[in-house]
């Protein structure tokens, strides 16, 4: 999504659990051979869907038996639930970068930090890690299994730039690398230089009401 962003797409998605499902040979444990996804990578998709694209929305898989659903359980239900009511606080803040800078500059929704900081040898480094969503948020999602904590790289040379983590309140600067916890429904997310809007404030809202939510897998 972001390689298509910076080639002039200004929005994009990805399947919610993603589409297509991998095969490797058949073992007595695994008839099939198909790798199915779990309840683990349908929600952290869904974190990711809640807070890159304008669009939220689900598919069972090209194989659907083998595939955890939202669904599936009382669980992976509840994650599901709380990832759309993240990605409905995010609408009126989504809705104001696509009517000004997607709209007038044709900017993308979701934005590698190369974007921003050419200068800095490290944003190139990071495209498949983190983005921008817009320009006052700041997003790391959580990509590998039973991670509960990220290394986080905040980009620029300004050092008078800020990064402020929305579920802990701390404030970083950029340049630096810092580790912060993403438990399950809470994805790395950074307010950029204390920006504040009516938009963003209904996001930051659901990060108040949410904040003590337990998701469990």
């Amino acid at each position: 999504m972001g390689q298509m962003g910076i080639s002039g797409y200004a929005q994009s998605h990805s399947d919610l659990g993603g589409y297509t499902t991998a095969f490797h040979p058949p073992t007595m444990a695994n008839s099939s051979g198909a790798i199915g996804r779990s309840a683990e990578i349908l929600g952290r998709w869904g974190e990711l869907a809640a807070v890159s694209s304008a669009v939220f929305r689900s598919h069972e898989g090209n194989v659907p038996e083998v595939n955890a659903q939202f669904y599936s359980n009382s669980s992976t239900y509840s994650y599901y639930a709380y990832n759309a009511r993240m990605f409905k606080s995010l609408g009126p803040y989504r809705r104001q970068v696509l009517n000004t800078e997607s709209k007038t500059r044709g900017w993308p929704l979701l934005r590698m930090a190369v974007l921003y900081h050419p200068d800095d040898a490290k944003a190139r480094q990071i495209s498949y890690q983190s983005f921008y969503l817009g320009a006052d948020l700041y997003v790391a999602p959580v990509l590998d299994p039973q991670t509960t904590k990220l290394n986080v790289y905040l980009p620029g040379t300004d050092r008078h730039r800020t990064y402020t983590h929305v579920w802990s309140g701390k404030t970083y600067h950029a340049g630096q690398t810092v580790r912060v916890d993403a438990p399950y429904g809470k994805p790395a997310m950074f307010v950029v230089n204390h920006a504040r809007s009516p938009q963003l404030d209904v996001f930051l809202n659901f990060v108040r009401k949410e904040n003590g939510t337990v998701i469990r897998v």
